[in-house]
């Protein structure tokens, strides 16, 4: 069962299958058409362009000049802080589980955030408010925030019931509707016909999204949806819209891995929260990190120089881009003050004693969401010296680098361990943990770090767990981590077996420290 957060509201409900009412089984109460609508176009002032900081580390600034090695590299992103810009217009799609699982405190801890998400949001902002259960609705439409659509909003949000099973596909397919249909203003009814205006911001003349409003989805979720299938494939549109999706994982039930890769997929945020008093506090900092959005559609490109070859960007996919002959990582957006961190490895191959090794050219890309102006452009170099002498290049390590990557590589394990359990791949998941776990530790002797030894603890503590979350899975999980070939193998056709609290607690505990250290 599960949450999502939205953009625009409009106080009357939408059956997407046309049958039975949003809030129950007995409850009907249909949304009207729209037609003959308006367009309400909006003017914003001129800002300066904003910058963001590019800047890397090395864990060694020497090489081996008579042997391959392996390079470990910590770029930083930096967004400034305190700049007082006028924020942009925002879409907020808030999607909420409302399935049976749901009942009691979960579901009155949701309404009572769902106003907090309302109440927060800004004038002209847009909002949607999506449920889902045993079929998924939408209770109000896009909608402009204005005095009448907040306690339209919050009328709506005061209806919502727990009933039924997990219809997330279905909330998530509605989600998307509403980001494609032009907010309406509760304000500017037509003078002759009564009909709600529809307003521009967020929508091209072809129903695309427009560059400089904010697209979000925030999703609430305590439970495995009825059907996975469809969701990988929304989540590609929702990702093709630059829509990042912010997945709230409630309780101790929820597929952490599905909804992480959701958060994932499209450069949203991905939290586990356990208890209903603490939801508010994480759709008030959802809307906290809209408002000071500085950033777009960040892409990192990595120009490899001559011998050099990427092994992986630690916990990211990177991608080919053949037309500039370069590897790319997308990631998302940024905000006021917000800084990210990538951990990447780079095989080096023998250079002559004394030669600067030509790493890779960096280019960051962005839009700036203030201006409007198109892509801007960070641009850097990364370099290493090669050097035949061996204690110049023991003194030379970065002891910080060197941990900041053992802890990333661990992270990212992790995440991969808890994948491989959650296919039904047990053996391949015990196989890639023990591997892990041993390397982690055998790290954190040579690092003098106690706390790697920790994370290694906790992820050895995850054994146990694997069977309760495994499942028949349609296709194997391949791993990349760095350890040696270890996926690749067949599902394993057994039920998952029910978890005490505790071990279910350390699983979606562990899990959301992984994905959350290595998506900063």
């Amino acid at each position: 069962m599960l949450l999502l957060s939205a953009l625009a509201l409009l106080g009357s409900a939408c059956d997407r299958t046309g049958g039975g009412g949003p809030l129950g089984p007995l409850d009907v109460d249909h949304a009207d058409e729209r037609d003959n609508t308006k367009l309400v176009e909006t003017e914003r002032p001129y800002v300066a362009p904003v910058d963001l900081d590019l800047d890397w580390a090395l864990a060694n600034a020497l090489v081996p000049a008579d042997k391959p090695s392996e390079l470990v590299a910590r770029i930083r992103i930096e967004a400034p802080d305190k700049l007082d810009l006028p924020r942009p217009p925002a879409r907020v799609v808030l999607v909420v589980d409302t399935s049976a699982s749901m009942q009691g405190d979960a579901i009155e801890g949701a309404k009572a955030a769902a106003i907090e998400l309302v109440d927060s949001l800004a004038d002209d902002d847009s909002f949607s408010l999506v449920v889902f259960h045993s079929q998924a609705q939408t209770l109000m439409s896009a909608t402009l925030i204005g005095d009448e659509s907040r306690a339209a909003a919050k009328a709506q949000i005061a209806k919502m019931q727990a009933w039924g099973t997990t219809d997330l596909a279905g909330g998530l397919g509605l989600a998307l509707q509403q980001l494609s249909t032009a907010p309406a203003s509760m304000a500017t009814p037509d003078p002759k016909t009564g009909e709600l205006a529809q307003a521009g911001p967020g929508m091209w003349v072809s129903n695309g999204p427009d560059p400089q409003v904010l697209e979000r989805v925030v999703l609430l979720g305590d439970g495995v949806p009825n059907d996975a299938a469809p969701i990988a494939s929304l989540a590609q549109q929702f990702a093709a819209r630059g829509a990042a999706i912010t997945a709230l994982g409630y309780g101790l039930d929820y597929d952490e891995v599905l909804l992480a890769s959701l958060a994932e997929q499209t450069h949203g945020q991905f939290r586990f929260v356990e208890k209903p008093e603490a939801v508010a506090a994480l759709f008030r900092e959802q809307v906290l990190h809209i408002q000071r959005t500085v950033a777009s559609e960040l892409r990192l490109g990595m120009g490899l120089g001559p011998g050099i070859t990427l092994i992986e960007v630690v916990g990211h996919t990177s991608q080919w881009n053949p037309s500039l002959g370069r590897n790319e990582v997308a990631l998302g957006s940024m905000f006021e003050g917000q800084t990210q961190e990538l951990i990447v490895r780079l095989q080096v191959s023998p250079h002559n004693d004394g030669a600067t090794v030509e790493l890779s050219d960096l280019e960051l890309s962005f839009n700036d969401v203030y201006t409007g102006t198109g892509q801007r452009f960070e641009r850097s170099f990364m370099s290493a010296l090669a050097s035949g002498n061996v204690q110049a290049i023991a003194a030379g390590r970065d002891i910080e680098i060197a941990r900041a990557g053992a802890h990333a590589r661990t992270d990212a394990a992790t995440l991969q361990v808890l994948s491989l359990a959650r296919a039904g791949q047990l053996d391949e998941a015990k196989a890639l943990l023990a591997e892990a776990v041993s390397w982690a530790k055998d790290s954190s002797k040579t690092l003098e770090d106690d706390k790697l030894w920790t994370q290694a603890e906790k992820l050895a503590a995850l054994e146990p767990e694997l069977r309760s979350l495994a499942r028949q899975a349609r296709q194997p999980v391949v791993t990349n981590v760095g350890y040696g070939p270890v996926g690749g193998g067949q599902p394993q056709p057994f039920p998952a077996q029910p978890s005490s609290p505790a071990g279910a607690r350390a699983v979606k505990s562990v899990h959301a420290d992984a994905y959350n250290n290595l998506h900063n």
